[in-house]
């Protein structure tokens, strides 16, 4: 393998890599290694088991190189790890079936982020509109508001509609029985008129009583048919008083 096949990378790097360290940007070791593109750090960290398999072949003094908090502090740790590996590390690209293995996962990994990072647009898209129609929510609140008072003021507009066209109802109905009120109040006046005349003409309307009958006999002569006043229905209808009726 040719230099130019390797990369040097700090011990620590390379230590933080193979116990999968969460604090320690391991984006460009695990990139390398593996030749897959690292877009996060969980996918840094998924690389920790095959960078541990792949240093532990090259380098078999790393196998024991696992951190535990029990035993002391991180910085602690690199310090003893530099002392016996030095404080940088030659490190080839990864070769072979781990390769292929840790290349799926990583592919998998790939596609729920790229998906992930398609369904974070969208929410920001969508969290860009809702903060452009804030300014709208006021106005249709108030149109709400407006639209509930009108449809108050229809509903009341026909209440007063229902009940004037029942009035006018009410009216329609009488106009028929007020005229014939009318004609029968005319009728009775006319005949209580006649009456009157009649009897409180005196001696006059002995006097008078032949010239009238002539001229009542030429008005009836010269008359249209039925009673003298226009009240009747034309011809014989039936037995009438002296004045028609």
């Amino acid at each position: 393998m040719s230099d130019s096949e390797r990369k040097l990378f700090p011990i620590e790097t390379v230590v933080a890599l193979i116990n999968g360290k969460q604090d320690v940007d391991l984006k460009e070791i695990a990139g390398y290694i593996t030749g897959h593109s690292i877009v996060c750090d969980k996918m840094a960290a998924a690389v920790a088991p095959f960078a541990a398999a792949w240093v532990s072949r090259l380098y078999p003094d790393m196998a024991t190189l696992i951190w535990d908090e029990k035993d002391g502090t991180w910085p602690a740790f690199i310090a003893r790890c530099s002392y016996t590996l030095g404080s940088k590390v030659s490190m080839p690209v990864m070769g072979g079936p781990l390769q292929d293995s840790c290349a799926a996962v990583l592919d998998s990994m790939t596609a729920m982020h790229d998906e992930a990072q398609a369904l974070k647009k969208q929410v920001e898209e969508l969290t860009a509109q809702v903060e452009a129609l804030k300014p709208l929510e006021g106005k249709l609140k108030e149109a709400n508001t407006r639209a509930d008072k009108l449809d108050d003021q229809l509903k009341a507009a026909k209440k007063d509609m229902g009940a004037l066209r029942r009035q006018t109802l009410e009216f329609d109905g009488k106009i028929a029985v007020d005229e014939k009120e009318l004609q029968d109040v005319i009728k009775s006046a006319i005949k209580a008129n006649l009456k009157t005349i009649r009897i409180g003409g005196g001696a006059a309307a002995g006097a008078a009583g032949a010239a009238a009958a002539d001229a009542a006999d030429d008005f009836g002569a010269a008359a249209p048919s039925g009673d003298e006043f226009g009240f009747g229905e034309g011809g014989d209808s039936g037995p009438k008083d002296e004045f028609g009726f």
